[in-house]
């Protein structure tokens, strides 16, 4: 059903991503590995994997380097970095390229499931083989799985509550995560779960400020998010905002697939790719 390519110079480390989940009981029945920067692109545009796993050192060339010229090439895969370096760095370096995720090698059997479990779920509308986790796993107000979030929203998240007392804006948040515009809808929507998270936490505080003050905080941030969003919005084409409202859920939906983007608008998986990077492209030098 779904096609994984395993993109490492390292032979021990190919097999021991291919060993460390049951991949077949994620619905992917194809795992093929690459060890080269040329063999990955080879494959990834001739067997259109639906996940890459890449290494940030490969031979050849940049594991950074790699994704961003397969999405350039129009590739609608998934793709997570896989990287020795820890830091805060890495990861919006993977951000940047167009990665989904960034993990740290040696990978974590726990890290790795949580990140294919997502990938499964919420990018290809699978299902789990196994049974849904227990409460303890959900957020305690929105009912929701943490699985079902990206490993970076829920850093978002976490930077959102442990800060929820000190002023909040949309601007703040993105700066100490380095973020691009592509990200903008990530955060705007953990605007909206804060406000339930936060009184999830609630402690209480000196009588001089008052829920009224909290709230106006909390919507001050959130309108300015909205502002900055449509401003970016305007500069691009009305067949472009579409794909970027769909793709990433800007009208309060779930975020959708280039593939079911594609379908509603009657578009090829390409189309709705080369239509969405140019539009990021746009707003990203409207919002430097």
């Amino acid at each position: 059903m779904y096609r994984l390519l395993i993109a490492d110079s390292d032979p021990m480390n190919q097999e021991a991503v291919c060993g460390m989940l049951d991949w077949a009981s994620y619905g992917f029945d194809s795992i093929l590995n690459a060890g080269s920067y040329a063999e990955v692109v080879d494959l990834a545009l001739d067997q259109h994997p639906q996940l890459v796993l890449v290494n940030a050192e490969i031979e050849g060339g940049k594991g950074y380097d790699l994704i961003r010229q397969l999405r350039g090439a129009g590739s609608s895969a998934i793709f997570c970095l896989l990287s020795r370096r820890n830091t805060r760095d890495e990861l919006h370096k993977a951000m940047r390229c167009g990665a989904r995720e960034c993990l740290h090698l040696p990978l974590q059997e726990d890290v790795l499931r949580e990140f294919a479990e997502w990938v499964l779920t919420r990018e290809l509308g699978g299902v789990l083989p196994q049974e849904p986790l227990s409460p303890s796993h959900q957020d305690p107000v929105l009912q929701r799985e943490y699985s079902e979030f990206s490993r970076i929203t829920n850093k978002i998240i976490m930077i959102v509550k442990s800060g929820y007392r000190q002023p909040q804006t949309l601007t703040g948040i993105a700066e100490s995560m380095h973020m691009t515009v592509s990200e903008v809808e990530t955060v705007r929507k953990l605007l909206d779960n804060a406000r339930l998270v936060g009184k999830a936490h609630e402690v209480k505080e000196p009588e001089e400020e008052t829920p009224e003050d909290t709230q106006a905080v909390e919507d001050t941030a959130y309108y300015q998010a909205r502002e900055r969003v449509d401003s970016l919005m305007s500069g691009i084409s009305e067949l472009e905002q579409k794909v970027v409202t769909m793709r990433y859920g800007l009208d309060g939906k779930a975020p959708q697939t280039a593939q079911e983007v594609g379908r509603k608008l009657n578009l090829t998986v390409s189309e709705v790719v080369e239509l969405e990077t140019a539009a990021l492209n746009k707003m990203r030098k409207s919002g430097e």
